[in-house]
């Protein structure tokens, strides 16, 4: 298994991580176009380069034009910023599921999401954190949002929130680094699907529903449609966008309903039923 990993020198927190992840794996020096520094690592099972860029993460839509070919998918190790300043760990798909595009990407563009990869770095994150000196950190999925959003390949952030102390501290840098360590293991480990791929609609930002559900019912999450996104669309656009996440969602099983209004569910019911998805209400 091979996976590239990026981060942007000028953030703290991805580039601590970064330097934790490298010390964790065997590395050598090599040159990937536009990276700062490149390396090449091996674990258990896998091949990681991990390059470092002066662009801010949200605008790497470069990636698969730098990166080795055989790449089979991008992780992304950044910081998170809410206004709540709520201790995090994160992990999202990227993608503009609608007209707007805040924070890079272009609207109505979605990238493929890493619903299993995603599932084992969730799981390694919450499991880590109740071990180490972050009892305070919430850990969690976060909704489809941001660039970037036209790489070809299947692209994960895994994030550090949501404040400067945050960023630069240590022990966060360790854990995300530990975590996607752990979850690349368990993935290059495995055979057949160990969960339930789902593409979520409904809920808050930080998705604590699906968060729940993935870590006792066994379900991995790709693309989350939030309730913010759905009321703001046309029965028209809301289909255009159930449509887009579920079909960059691969290989899923059902799509998951949060309590949304009945307009809203019975438009992503006739779109799942008509690609032979299951649909399941909460």
């Amino acid at each position: 298994m091979i996976v590239g990993i990026a981060y942007s020198i000028n953030d703290a927190a991805g580039r601590g991580a970064a330097e934790k992840l490298v010390s964790m794996l065997r590395c050598n020096e090599v040159r990937i176009d536009r990276a700062v520094r490149g390396l090449r690592c091996l674990g258990s099972g896998f091949v990681a380069y991990i390059a470092g860029f002066h662009e801010d993460v949200l605008y790497l839509e470069f990636l698969d034009t730098v990166m080795p070919s055989e790449i089979e998918f991008y992780i992304v190790l950044s910081r998170h910023s809410a206004r709540s300043a709520i201790p995090s760990l994160t992990v999202h798909t990227p993608g503009n599921p609608w007209h707007r595009a805040d924070a890079g990407g272009s609207p109505w563009e979605v990238p493929l999401a890493n619903p299993i990869f995603m599932w084992y770095a969730l799981k390694a994150l919450k499991e880590l954190r109740e071990s180490s000196k972050l009892n305070n950190f919430e850990v969690c999925y976060e909704v489809t949002h941001h660039g970037p959003t036209s790489l070809l390949k299947p692209i994960t952030f895994v994030e550090i929130g949501s404040s400067e102390r945050e960023w630069h501290l240590e022990e966060a840098h360790r854990v995300l680094a530990e975590g996607v360590r752990i979850a690349l293991e368990e993935l290059a480990n495995t055979r057949g699907k160990p969960c339930k791929v789902s593409v979520g609609f409904g809920g808050p930002h930080y998705a604590p529903v699906f968060t729940h559900r993935a870590l006792k019912y066994g379900e991995c999450y790709g693309h989350i449609l939030a309730s913010y996104v759905l009321k703001d669309l046309s029965p028209e656009d809301l289909a255009r966008a159930c449509s887009l996440v579920i079909d960059r969602t691969p290989d899923r099983d059902q799509v998951v309903i949060e309590k949304i209004k009945s307009a809203y569910r019975r438009v992503i019911e006739e779109i799942a039923r008509g690609k032979g998805v299951e649909v399941t209400r909460l």
